[in-house]
């Protein structure tokens, strides 16, 4: 039986206000979490696996939160407000139980079961899981899964308004297939598709900050990834993957691609030894921009310009690539090990868009401006092993 224990601790404050006034907006968020599991594996026979666990987890957190006055596109006027969210300690807790059938060489069956009660939701989920592992020859095998994964809304998200509290849990139903090749024991190759059918999604209203589950949506794509393990002095990754993800806001409402909805991302790493102290790293990423609602126009009411927005996440930001380098010295002790390292990240100072905000002078005309991702940035660091 294995036991584990751990406590999490994290906050921040920020300010999210306007470049006249840094402070406008802004939230002071501290959370605590006291994790506690428990699990124990079980050989019924060379053939069958038998594994289990319990897990609970308390939750205790404090949110401020302080809105500046605004007005949406659309008109709509929010007065200046503060929300103070201290609710009690909440907990979620549950169990496990999972079976691996191994049939013979080739063959392998995962099968099992997941709950969970979230008390802040007052919610008690299971969630079914399988998958299947066959080798079609010795070095190419099938693999295919599906099963059900909840997320549970944050205590932040309840925070921006009352009505929040009566969040449930979002839902995603995974199938998965895929082909995996074993080129040697330090090279594979494998290919996926998936589908993921979502429900009960999170959607944040346009005129209030009230949060509810009606959303729903998809997403699906493949991924090849190539994986080259430690061997001699070089390590590396290739992964490429082409995704579409769509949600809508309500049974009746239309799809639109996800804010998130990065159709084409490619990823290539790679490390190298060069002497038992020292390593060298790089990574290159290169991706399609994600989506964004862009403004089309200017309307004039109650004496007051506004942006006109065009077709909800219409319109696409410009594609974003950057390349980091990592050096790693290690330094040996009798019983332990320090590690200082010198990342470089975005080498060649690209300019990858992160948002535009849109501003409409008192003459309608309407100006955009670009907010961009960390530009060429060093970082030091240690750490250590014992």
């Amino acid at each position: 039986m294995l036991t584990t224990a751990s406590f999490t601790g994290n906050g921040w404050k920020s300010w999210l206000g306007n470049d006249e006034n840094h402070s406008l907006d802004g939230d002071e968020v501290f959370e605590r979490e006291l994790h506690l599991k428990s699990e124990l594996t079980y050989q019924l026979s060379d053939a069958i696996e038998l594994k289990g666990g319990i897990f609970g987890k308390s939750i205790n957190s404090d949110h401020y939160t302080w809105f500046g006055p605004d007005t949406t596109h659309f008109g709509f006027i929010f007065p200046a407000n503060t929300i103070s969210f201290y609710p009690s300690i909440t907990f979620k807790a549950g169990g496990f139980l999972q079976t691996t059938i191994r049939p013979s060489n080739r063959f392998s069956l995962v099968a099992g079961l997941r709950s969970e009660y979230f008390d802040f939701t007052d919610e008690f989920k299971i969630s079914p899981r399988i998958g299947l592992n066959y080798f079609l020859t010795d070095k190419l095998i099938l693999t295919t899964s599906y099963g059900y994964y909840y997320q549970t809304p944050s205590t932040y998200q309840a925070a921006l308004d009352p009505a929040n509290t009566n969040m449930l849990s979002s839902r995603a139903i995974h199938n998965i297939a895929g082909l995996e090749y074993l080129f040697s024991p330090d090279t594979k190759m494998s290919i996926e598709l998936y589908q993921k059918d979502l429900d009960f999604t999170f959607i944040e209203s346009d005129t209030t900050r009230k949060i509810t589950n009606e959303g729903s949506g998809y997403s699906r794509g493949i991924e090849f990834y190539i994986q080259q393990k430690m061997s001699q002095k070089l390590v590396g990754s290739l992964a490429y993957t082409y995704s579409i993800s769509k949600r809508k806001d309500g049974d009746n409402l239309p799809l639109y691609d996800f804010e998130f909805d990065q159709r084409h991302n490619f990823t290539l790493a790679a490390g190298y030894k060069l002497t038992n102290n020292w390593r060298i790293g790089l990574k290159f990423q290169y991706a399609t921009g994600m989506p964004y609602t862009p403004a089309t126009g200017t309307a004039l009411k109650n004496d007051c310009w506004y942006v006109v927005e065009g077709g909800k996440n219409s319109a696409r930001y410009p594609d974003v690539h950057k390349l980091d380098i990592r050096v790693d010295r290690t330094f040996h002790f009798n019983n332990w090990t320090l590690t200082a390292f010198f990342d470089l990240w975005n080498v060649y100072n690209q300019d990858n868009v992160l948002y535009y905000s849109f501003d409409v002078d008192d003459s309608g005309n309407i100006t955009r401006d670009a907010s961009y991702d960390f530009s060429l940035l060093p970082i030091i660091g240690i750490s250590a092993q014992f």
